[in-house]
């Protein structure tokens, strides 16, 4: 008998064991570690001083260009603009006739996961500074040991408010950190800090009382804290609180529904729709955003492209550059079908099995409205001279790292966006919010820029006529551009 349980004992265990190890190797499979990577021989660069010559240089402050300008820049750093810097052996010559020069674009959101050959992506869109919103230690180690990046800030993994088996359970399978296990707060933003980490990120299922905790706690700390609003904060809550940054414009939605029914529960006999509670609301929200200068993130285009992957999934994925994209994240995993994959059967905001045509029709409305109230809150946040980040929250399905940011530009440009306003909120502001000596073009300021073969200013679309890229002093040409690109694809093909 004894004998008997302990075989039992030893095969139940020998399964869990493998169970355990299958699933962690799914997940792996999920976000894209699996999938072969770039080294850094592969990649080509020139790295000595190099002088652009005869290039309109676009001046963030004032949103326009300065013409025939002579760019040096040296060891990382822009040395000297203008108009008259005789030729030089010293410097590696670079002809920018009929070319615009700006400052290298910033996302200001977006999930690496596993898949380090995305840093070869943003590099080949012009993108050369990223906010991972959701870090882990492989980011801190890419930032440690790769040449070939853009210039990483990382955030912590999402802090949420569990119980026991909950907060097992997401820290195993997706690193989530409990606040629960912090008292007091500091020990949190100590933690976070010592990992080398830059900011706290904090998700929605923070606990309301925690997140006050951790608001107040953050005047006192040096890094900030930034994310989503949790579920339990409503309207007056928010108001009376600051937040340094907001990760999407759609937390902000979601409080002002939320908000709604709330009332709507309390006093069912209110007068008004949705619709005209969040157009009254928002101007009260980005007033005071305005005031406390908090930062706000866009994600625009992913919102927006909620419809598409709900009523026609296939026709967007045909329009995207998938060759791209890690397979490991396209494919999903067997563990989960609504996490990260891209394709129809893991897809997330997919509608569920056996609705009927009433159900579907109602839900497809309901998305359309959730997008107008996005329109609706980015104008109002505009209207107020609310900080906006471009982001994109790349890698959540379908926006493809590095590409999207320009849809992102071009969306926030067809909601009433000034072209300038675009750029200040894809370069300058960013770099403004990292505490990064970027985002200009001037003596002293980090060398991330962009060459453009033609005018953003004309059309917001030009964003991505690239020729050339300068990510911390280190040039890509377009032939080393087109071989990044070639590199990913030829990588996610094996």
């Amino acid at each position: 008998m004894k004998s008997t349980l302990l075989r039992a004992f030893l095969l139940v265990s020998v399964l869990l064991v493998a169970v355990f190890f299958w699933a962690g190797r799914e997940l792996d499979k999920m976000y894209g570690a699996l999938t072969p990577r770039f080294t850094d021989a592969e990649v080509s660069f020139v790295d000595d001083a190099i002088q652009i010559d005869n290039i309109s240089v676009y001046r963030v402050d004032s949103g326009s260009y300065i013409p025939h300008q002579t760019v040096r820049i040296r060891e990382g750093v822009i040395v000297s603009v203008d108009s008259t810097a005789p030729p030089s052996a010293d410097f590696q010559r670079i002809d920018g006739t009929g070319k615009y020069l700006l400052p290298g674009f910033v996302d200001s959101h977006v999930h690496l996961w596993g898949s380090k050959n995305d840093l070869l992506l943003y590099l080949s869109q012009g993108v050369t500074s990223i906010r991972e919103m959701m870090g882990n230690p492989d980011h801190l180690d890419w930032r440690q040991s790769t040449v070939n990046r853009p210039t990483m800030l990382i955030g912590s993994n999402k802090v949420q408010s569990y119980g026991t088996f909950n907060a097992l359970f997401t820290r195993l399978s997706q690193g989530h950190i409990n606040s629960y296990d912090y008292s007091p707060t500091y020990e949190l933003f100590d933690f976070i800090e010592e990992r080398g980490y830059d900011f706290v990120k904090i998700g929605s299922m923070l606990d309301s009382t925690e997140y006050v905790h951790l608001l107040a706690a953050a005047r006192d700390e040096r890094i900030p804290v930034v994310g989503h609003i949790p579920l339990g904060i409503y309207l007056a809550d928010f108001l009376n609180h600051r937040q340094y940054d907001i990760a999407h414009i759609e937390e902000i939605v979601k409080l002002l529904i939320r908000s709604y029914d709330r009332e709507k529960e309390r006093n069912p006999t209110q007068a008004g729709s949705l619709e005209e509670y969040v157009q009254a609301t928002a101007d009260q929200v980005a007033k005071k955003l305005h005031r406390d200068g908090t930062y706000v993130t866009t994600t625009l285009w992913l919102s927006h492209s909620f419809i598409d992957q709900q009523v026609r999934l296939d026709s967007t994925l045909s329009n995207l550059e998938l060759a791209y994209v890690n397979p490991g994240l396209l494919g999903g995993t067997v563990l989960t079908s609504r996490a990260v994959g891209w394709y129809p059967a893991v897809n997330p905001y997919r509608f569920p099995a056996g609705e009927t045509a009433e159900e579907t029709e109602e839900r497809i409305q309901g998305t359309k409205d959730y997008i107008h109230f996005h329109a609706l809150v980015f104008k109002s946040l505009v209207a107020n001279g609310v900080k906006l980040l471009a982001g994109t929250d790349a890698n959540i399905p379908v926006a493809v790292p590095g590409f999207t940011l320009h849809k992102e530009l071009q969306l926030m440009h067809r909601l009433g966006m000034r072209t300038p306003d675009i750029i200040r909120s894809s370069t300058r502001l960013p770099c403004e919010m990292m505490q990064q000596a970027c985002g200009s073009i001037e003596p002293g300021y980090r060398a991330d820029l962009v060459i453009l073969r033609a005018d953003p200013l004309q059309d917001i679309g030009n964003s991505d006529e690239i020729d050339g890229v300068v990510a911390n002093g280190r040039y890509y040409d377009p032939d080393a551009l087109a071989g990044m690109l070639r590199m990913v694809a030829n990588l996610n093909r094996n």
